[in-house]
């Protein structure tokens, strides 16, 4: 009984996936460890349009089927919340994240869903970063999370890599956004 209750206090419900306290811990391990260190954050595009259309329970269900698409990779995978998911990747530099990240896109895009509004597809935007000397499991989960809202801006369904330029850029675009709105 005390390993079931210790199970529900550390899996979303609904995808399986590490929640986001449990993401936390192991970042923190793993971000310990020596070795490359990429992080990739992924957000289902148009979200609510889905629930609206389609409603909650196919909601659900790409929900689910986007985890567990992500959680069949060599990875620790969290649901962060809403249809945002957390994928870190030891020993993976920045292209090999790049290159998975690419591979789930396309695979997600490919989805079809039999629904009785008719068939639904989703698409989904990507993010990613590597570690650097010196960073925080925060640090590297920002740049990955600014990279994905410079996917999100730039068209969705497409993968962005948070090297130098495009950081600045997006955090640029941030700040312009901020103030525009």
């Amino acid at each position: 009984m005390q390993r079931e209750l210790v199970r529900l206090a550390s899996v979303d419900p609904l995808t399986g996936l590490h929640n986001r306290r449990v993401f936390f811990e192991l970042a923190e391990q793993a971000n310990a460890c020596r070795g490359a260190l990429t992080a990739i954050m992924l957000d289902i595009d148009h979200f609510k349009r889905v629930n609206d259309v389609y409603g909650h329970d196919v909601g659900d269900q790409a929900i689910a089927t986007v985890a567990k698409m992500a959680g069949a990779e060599d990875a620790i995978v969290g649901r962060l919340g809403g249809e945002e998911f957390a994928m870190l990747l030891r020993g993976k530099s920045l292209a090999e994240g790049a290159s998975l990240a690419e591979h789930l896109r396309g695979r997600i895009a490919g989805l079809r869903f039999e629904t009785a509004n008719g068939v639904m597809t989703l698409t989904c935007s990507f993010g990613v970063s590597e570690r650097r000397a010196g960073d925080s499991i925060d640090d590297l989960l920002k740049r990955a999370d600014v990279a994905l809202y410079a996917a999100k801006t730039s068209g969705r369904n497409r993968v962005v890599t948070a090297d130098a330029g495009v950081a600045t850029a997006a955090t640029q675009n941030n700040v312009i956004r901020a103030f525009a709105s």
